[in-house]
Parts: C-alpha cells; sequence; structure tokens
C-alpha cells in the first residue's frame, strides 16, 4: 500500500496537520497493464478544504516503487495531476515523506513573506 496526505495550497508550516487529508491508496488489479500497476484511493475531501497544491507519500512496500504520476479526480476545481517520475524508498529503509506539488503552485509565493524586498 501506499500512503497519501493531500495538502492545500498556501499552506503555512504552522498548520500543516490541520489542513490535510490522508488515505491508503490499493493496488487495483484490474487496471493495470504489464509492468505499470494502478493503484486506487477513495477519500472524502471537505467542499471548504481548498485546493490540492502538494501529496506527501509514503511508500509502505518492502522495496522502493516507481512512481510515475498521481491523477486526482473529482475535486470541485477537476482533475489535478501531479508528475512524481521518481523512485520512492520503502519507509523501512528511509521513513522520511516524499513530497511532490501539483504544477499548479507557484513555490516562490510559499517563501515570498520571507524573502526581504531590496530597497
Amino acid at each position: 500500500m501506499v500512503l497519501l496526505i493531500f495538502v492545500i495550497s498556501g499552506l503555512g508550516s504552522e498548520s500543516l496537520e490541520k489542513q490535510t487529508v490522508q488515505g491508503h491508496a490499493k493496488l487495483n488489479i484490474t487496471q493495470s497493464k504489464g509492468d505499470e500497476v494502478k493503484y486506487e484511493a477513495h477519500l472524502r475531501v471537505h467542499e471548504n478544504f481548498g485546493e490540492v497544491g502538494a501529496i506527501l507519500v509514503t511508500n509502505e512496500h518492502r522495496k522502493e516503487t516507481y512512481l510515475k504520476d498521481i491523477v486526482l479526480d473529482g475535486l470541485p476545481q477537476g482533475p489535478v495531476k501531479f508528475y512524481c517520475d521518481s523512485w520512492i524508498a520503502s519507509k523501512h529503509d528511509n521513513p522520511e515523506k516524499r513530497i511532490f506539488f501539483t504544477t499548479k503552485v507557484n513555490t516562490v509565493s510559499i517563501y515570498w513573506n520571507h524573502v526581504p524586498l531590496a530597497s
């Protein structure tokens, strides 16, 4: 299984735990083709949650897994795609969560308030 944690865009680090939705993605054998397998998660996201800006991923398998992409369907703003193209270490080898950002997020704005402006 793979643990997914959705994070809203523009979220400050002080409220990270308060504004997330998480759930496990499970293997969907009927949608898998050849070497490529598909995982699915069915999660309830409150309508006031906001736009998903990032996903934290934990690989709960015993060996590393390649993650091509993540697509979120059924959101009010429409489908959101995360291009991952990355190997995810097993949580047994590396307990750190991997973070992937949607292409819609402007990461510069997250740090804007902390960058001094030139006078």
